[in-house]
Formats: structure tokens, C-alpha cells, sequence
């Protein structure tokens, strides 16, 4: 557990609770092209030398699901405020390789369909394709659920026309 490499800091508890760690998985599973970590509330804590390790805590923690992002930022003064404006001025927006390279789906639904008789059960998904073209041949892969054969493919109307100007 990296909380008893840091005994000091029990008392005062991770920033993340468990919603907030089921967040970064779903952030670190779409994958994002920035991060700026900050944190707050470390001006709480009356120790400077416990001040330290909860702000290496909380990097070894967040470098678990960002590892190209080495800094965490103490965003509780005007000056901490002015390094969190600075650095997202000036860092470059990476590209998310694998978004060219594959095809995804930004959800709005998910229906489960119960099977009848013998007929496996189905989860009709609707959403935004995105990405490279998606074949009914292909596996879907649901995040921390596996992969599934896909039935078929279909193409409602468009729920937002837009009109050609002429």
C-alpha cells in the first residue's frame, strides 16, 4: 500500500476518494492528451515535513495513471495559482494516437435485452462512432469487461441535421 510508505500522512487521507479513483481509470482508459495535476487543502496541514510527503504521495500516486506527467502543482495561493496558469500556458497538447488508429464510440445508451429461450442476451449501444470505421466483424472491447462479437451495425438518423448553405 504506498499510504504505509508514508505513516505521517494517515491521518490526513488520499485527495481521491473511490468515485474519484473510478474517474481516472475511465480518464486514463479514453486516454487524454493533457493532464495538470493540482491539488488543494495542503496549507491544512500544519507540518511542512508531512506538507512534503503528502505531495510525494500524491505524485507517486497519480503518476500510476499518468506516467508521462512527472508534476503535481499545489494550487492554495495566488503564486501556486499563477504556476498551474503558467504551465497550462505554455504545455503542448499531445496527440491521442490510438483515437487515428482504431474506432471508438462516445455513448449516450446502453439497453440490456434479455435473450429468449436458448438466444444469448444482447447490449444494443448507441452513441458516436469515431475514429477508423467499425466492421460487424470486429471484437468490441468494453473497458474492464472484455471483448464481445458485434451483432450488427446500424445508422439511425442523424438527431442534429445540419443544413447545406447555398
Amino acid at each position: 500500500s504506498q499510504m504505509s510508505e508514508f505513516p505521517d500522512v494517515n491521518k490526513y487521507g488520499m485527495c481521491v476518494d473511490q468515485v474519484g479513483e473510478k474517474f481516472l481509470s475511465i480518464l486514463q482508459a479514453v486516454g487524454l492528451p493533457t493532464v495538470v495535476i493540482a491539488v488543494v487543502g495542503m496549507t491544512d496541514i500544519p507540518s511542512k515535513r508531512v506538507q512534503r510527503q503528502m505531495l510525494r504521495l500524491h505524485t507517486v500516486y497519480f503518476r500510476h495513471f499518468f506516467p508521462e506527467y512527472l508534476r503535481v502543482i499545489v494550487c492554495d495561493s495566488d503564486r501556486g495559482l499563477g504556476v498551474m496558469l503558467r504551465h497550462v500556458c505554455s504545455t503542448r497538447m499531445r496527440k491521442v494516437h490510438w483515437r487515428d488508429q482504431v474506432p471508438y464510440a462516445i455513448v449516450e445508451k446502453l439497453e440490456w435485452q434479455e435473450g429468449q429461450g436458448d438466444e444469448e442476451p444482447l447490449l444494443a449501444v448507441s452513441g458516436y462512432l469515431r475514429g477508423r470505421p467499425l466492421s460487424a466483424n470486429n471484437l468490441v472491447h468494453i473497458s474492464h469487461i472484455g471483448s464481445f462479437q458485434v451483432q450488427t451495425i446500424s445508422a439511425p438518423p442523424d438527431p442534429c441535421p445540419t443544413t447545406a448553405h447555398d
